[in-house]
Formats: C-alpha cells, structure tokens, sequence
C-alpha cells in the first residue's frame, strides 16, 4: 500500500481518509500511508455519506480507502 500510495502521490504530506471498520487493515492503511510520508484521516465508515463527503472536503482529502479490501479511491474532494 505504501509504494502504491508513494506512485500516485510523489510529493509527501497528502492527506488520505481512511473509511474502514477497526481490523488489521485499518492498521495497515495507516501505516501505509505514513510509511509513503502521507497523512492518514480516519473517517467512520458507519457515517451518512453526506457527513463523509463534508469530512473529506474538510481535510482536503486526495484520496479515499474504503471497503473490505482498502480499495484506494483517488480524488479531489476539496
């Protein structure tokens, strides 16, 4: 996750909101994205998508990772 993270976003400090329930790949996803020099956002997935949508445009968010998988959702959302 992190190279893949590190070959979308090249340049450090992006924000990446992470929207999975409490598991291992939660765990993951955070350390991805500070092992790529990101920064992870979590963002409760149980929320209504408007509250998800207002919290990305909060933060700025560049990305998304949602799911059972972590799949990465690339985006401005700002």
């Amino acid at each position: 996750l992190a190279r893949a993270l590190a070959r979308r976003f090249p340049s450090a400090g992006v924000r990446i909101a992470i929207a999975l329930e409490n598991s291992a790949d939660a765990l993951i996803a955070v350390w991805g994205c500070l092992k790529a020099g990101h920064v992870g956002v979590p963002v409760d997935s149980a929320w209504p998508s408007a509250r998800i949508e207002h919290a990305l445009r909060l933060v700025n968010a560049g990305a998304l990772i949602i799911g059972d998988k972590g799949t990465l959702v690339h985006g401005s959302h700002g």
